[in-house]
């Protein structure tokens, strides 16, 4: 059974849209455009994201606020890359890149890094999206971030093995391993098997680990976390390790895979948590991009900023 607050997202960002306007708060009102924005674009509704980070990212400017500007800008590059207009997304994704580094704020630097890379991947200019993600990998290395330098490792070890480099992709594939089972991620079978029949040369598909559910046309396949271009790792003959990493970012399949979740006290906890950060928007986490109404039911998802590391970490069966 899926937690019923895997929804409230959606909710929680038009009722947040609606109370800013009531109250003439457009600081409050970019935020939840922002949100919606995001919610829009995991859900593959691209078009309607970019309207809704449009009106945002203009609004950011009319504050002059450089933080909301700068999410603005790089969820809509992200969109304009799903509409097909990678050249606008690209030259918005490198200017999310220098905005951020002005700022000094790294997690959004190593977010708008990663994104550039997937647009940099699916117009196949392979040496660029690998310098963006190991300017990410650093910098997630930096920021003690292990989920994210994970997945940083795994989309290597994807650019690797699209250019035939077997030896490097192995050898990413096989650090993002370590990584994912020391984090307790509960897809690391499959991962180790797809990587076992990628070094034994076999592309044959395998079967999903479940089925997507309608929660797909909600929040999309995607995670909970700042991968919103991952979609472009997956033509409709997709390699093994590009399959891997879209089941590793899958809501649906995590869930109706009926993998461990934490306890109502813990997730209420982890929830309290967050509602007393600065970088939480009360929809979304800024620091790793998570719907942390979603993200925290999951016992292998840590808070980026180590909040939630006091938290009694008590499980149940999804």
């Amino acid at each position: 059974m899926l937690p019923p607050t895997l929804i409230d997202p959606i909710h929680q960002a038009r009722q947040s849209l609606a109370t800013a306007r009531q109250a003439s708060n457009p600081r409050s009102e970019t935020q939840a455009l922002i949100d919606l924005g995001v919610i829009g674009l995991r859900g593959g509704n691209h078009r309607q994201a970019a309207g809704l980070l449009q009106q945002a990212r203009i609004l950011a400017e009319e504050l002059n606020d450089r933080a909301l500007h700068l999410d603005a800008t790089d969820h809509l590059g992200t969109a304009l890359f799903q509409l097909g207009q990678a050249p606008q997304a690209i030259d918005l994704l490198n200017q999310a890149v220098v905005d951020a580094r002005e700022m000094g704020d790294r997690y959004r630097e190593k977010a708008a890094l990663e994104h550039l890379g997937m647009c940099l991947f699916g117009v196949r200019d392979f040496a660029l999206a690998e310098n963006s993600w190991k300017q990410s990998l650093s910098l997630a290395v930096d920021l003690n971030d292990p989920v994210h330098e994970a997945e940083l490792l795994w989309l290597l070890a994807i650019v690797h093995a699209e250019c035939s480099l077997r030896g490097a992709a192995l050898e990413r594939g096989r650090e993002a391993l370590r990584k994912f089972q020391l984090l307790g991620n509960p897809f690391v079978p499959w991962l180790t098997e797809h990587l076992l029949r990628y070094e034994q040369r076999t592309e044959e598909r395998l079967a999903k680990p479940a089925e997507s559910s309608a929660l797909d046309s909600v929040l999309g396949p995607w995670s909970v976390s700042t991968n919103d271009l991952s979609a472009s790792l997956s033509p409709p003959a997709p390699g093994l390790l590009r399959m891997a990493f879209s089941a590793v970012k899958s809501i649906s399949r995590f869930f109706t895979s009926g993998f461990e979740t934490v306890t109502e006290a813990t997730y209420q906890s982890r929830l309290a948590e967050c509602a007393t950060c600065e970088h939480h928007t009360g929809v979304r986490c800024t620091r790793c991009g998570c719907f942390t109404s979603i993200k925290a039911w999951m016992p292998h998802e840590p808070c980026p900023l180590g909040r939630w590391d006091n938290i009694a970490h008590n499980s149940r069966a999804a």
